[in-house]
C-alpha cells in the first residue's frame, strides 16, 4: 500500500509514519531539495498536470500518481493537516486500512450531512453554470452515470475532501472517470484566477466520488479525519 499525503507547504517528514509526502504548487521543488527522501515526491514530474494545481487542488496529486505510481497493490489519498485517524486522533495504521479492505471495497471519509440538497448548496457557493457544465460533461461521456448523479445531487449526503483508500484497479477506474469529467467540463466553463472559486475543479471534483461509488455499487467504509487545526470530522 502507497499512502500519499499531499501538501503545498513544508511539513515535518516524520510526523508521517507509514505514508509518502507529495509537494504540489508552486514551490514543490523548492519544498523536494529540503525534504529529499526515497518517500517524497512532487507532482510536476513525469506526466503530470502540475500547472493546473491552482485550479484542480490535490486531484492533480492524484493525477500523478495514477499516472506514474505502478507498483502498488492499493493506493490511500490523504492531506497534510487531514489525515484517516480514530476517535483518540491517532492516524490508521496501513495494517487498520487494509483489514477494512477485506470487507469493504474502498475507505473513505465519513459523510457530511447538510440541511441543504448537494445541489442548491454546489449552486449557492459556486454557481448555477458551473453546475450545468458538470452535469453536461456526465451526460456526454458517461451518460449511464447521470441517473447516480441526479440523486446524489437531490441528498444532503456527500463524503467530501477528496480522500480514498482503494486497491489500486478501483483507483485507476476511478481517475479515468474523474478526469474525463473534469476535463471536459473545464472546457465550457470560466474560472477566476484568484478568490474562493478559483479552485473550482477541485470543488467539482469533491462531488464525483459518492457519484462513482454509487454507480458501481462499491462498498464504502467511513472513516473519522483528523483536521489538525479543527479537531475531527
Amino acid at each position: 500500500m502507497d499512502l500519499f499525503v499531499i501538501t503545498h507547504k513544508q511539513v515535518n517528514v516524520d510526523a508521517y509514519p507509514e505514508r509518502n509526502i507529495i509537494f504540489v504548487g508552486k514551490k514543490q521543488e523548492e519544498l523536494l531539495k529540503k525534504n529529499e527522501a526515497s518517500n517524497v515526491f512532487r507532482d510536476g514530474s513525469g506526466d503530470n498536470i502540475a500547472d493546473k494545481n491552482w485550479t484542480y487542488c490535490e486531484t492533480t496529486a492524484m493525477y500523478w500518481i495514477d499516472h506514474n505510481i505502478s507498483d502498488s497493490d492499493y493506493i490511500g489519498i490523504e492531506h497534510y493537516r487531514r489525515l484517516f485517524c480514530d476517535w483518540k486522533k491517532r492516524p490508521r495504521s496501513q495494517a487498520y486500512l487494509l483489514k477494512q479492505l477485506e470487507t469493504h471495497d474502498v475507505v473513505v471519509k465519513i459523510n457530511w450531512c447538510y440541511f441543504f440538497r448537494n445541489k442548491d448548496w454546489f449552486v449557492w457557493h459556486h454557481g448555477k453554470e458551473n453546475y450545468k457544465a458538470m452535469r453536461n460533461a456526465i451526460a456526454k461521456l458517461y451518460p449511464d452515470y447521470l441517473p447516480f448523479f441526479d440523486r446524489r445531487m437531490r441528498s444532503n449526503i456527500i463524503s467530501y475532501c477528496n480522500m480514498m483508500v482503494a486497491p489500486k484497479a478501483i483507483y485507476h477506474d476511478y481517475c479515468k472517470f474523474l478526469f474525463d469529467v473534469l476535463f471536459e467540463t473545464e472546457k465550457h466553463i470560466s474560472i477566476p484566477k484568484t478568490g474562493h472559486n478559483s479552485r473550482m475543479m477541485g470543488f467539482m471534483a469533491e462531488r464525483l466520488l459518492d457519484v462513482y461509488l454509487d454507480k458501481n455499487k462499491l462498498k464504502k467504509k467511513g472513516s473519522l479525519v483528523l483536521m489538525t487545526d479543527r479537531g475531527l470530522i
